[in-house]
């Protein structure tokens, strides 16, 4: 069953410490996504703070906050790019 639903998600590899695929292809009836991640700080891990972009979907950084996860819905099918940006 899980084949038959996922069974058109298509990547290259998984990056070598974390199990999180390169060149992820997903088909559009996948159209939203979220997106959960950490940075290592150690002396001051409470104060970490994330900026987040969806290249393609947005056009600006997203506010400076402490959430570690962020949500895209509704996307449309082309080519995009997650970046995310730590500090304290």
């Amino acid at each position: 069953e899980l084949l038959k639903k996922f069974g058109s998600i298509q990547y290259d590899s998984l990056t070598s410490y974390y199990p999180v695929p390169q060149n992820l292809v997903l088909p559009h009836q996948f159209n939203d996504i979220t997106f959960t991640f950490s940075a290592i700080e150690t002396t001051r891990p409470d104060f970490l703070n994330f900026q987040y972009i969806l290249e393609g979907y947005s056009n600006s950084w997203s506010p400076v906050s402490n959430e570690r996860s962020a949500s895209f819905g509704n996307i449309r099918e082309g080519t995009y790019t997650f970046k995310i940006r730590a500090r304290t």
